[in-house]
């Protein structure tokens, strides 16, 4: 008895986790499933600054750097209309540059909402990441149950 209870602790943890990232992916990929595409530009929203001691000695001015945001900001335009969407989700694994191109998704109803149209941003990634923690999940309790059986 005794050998199944962490067993089934652990798998519980990963069942529970497997879930929730499976719902984020599946809600955001349900979302856009009904929504148009369009392409946008990415913009710098955040400033970065590259300081250097030794230009703060010398007295010269600090350099803006190009570096992407952490949450990118997209600009597209919709029957003629600009919009403006930054990403809730950060994209320090793939950053995306001022200047690049990206394929876009945006609610016809509401072209104010949008989403970065990638494998990530769209709720692949997550729903993956949920399948697999479920599996594992399945694993662990599988191993347990036949350590308690045969124990």
């Amino acid at each position: 008895m005794e050998a199944i209870i962490p067993s089934a602790f652990l798998s519980g943890l990963f069942l529970l986790f497997g879930i929730i990232f499976f719902l984020i992916g599946w809600v955001r990929k349900r979302k856009a499933r009904f929504w148009h595409q369009t392409t946008g530009i990415i913009v710098k929203k955040e400033r970065s600054y590259v300081i250097n001691l030794g230009k703060i000695v010398r007295g010269e001015s600090f350099k803006e750097t190009d570096t992407p945001d952490e949450k990118p900001t997209v600009q597209y335009n919709v029957n003629g209309k600009a919009y403006q969407y930054t990403s809730n989700i950060t994209s320090n694994s793939h950053p995306l540059y001022p200047g690049e191109e990206v394929n876009l998704l945006y609610n016809p109803e509401n072209p104010n909402q949008a989403m970065i149209d990638t494998f990530i941003y769209r709720g692949t990634l997550f729903s993956v990441f949920g399948i697999a923690f479920m599996s594992i999940s399945l694993v662990i309790f599988a191993i347990g149950l036949y350590m308690y059986v045969f124990s």
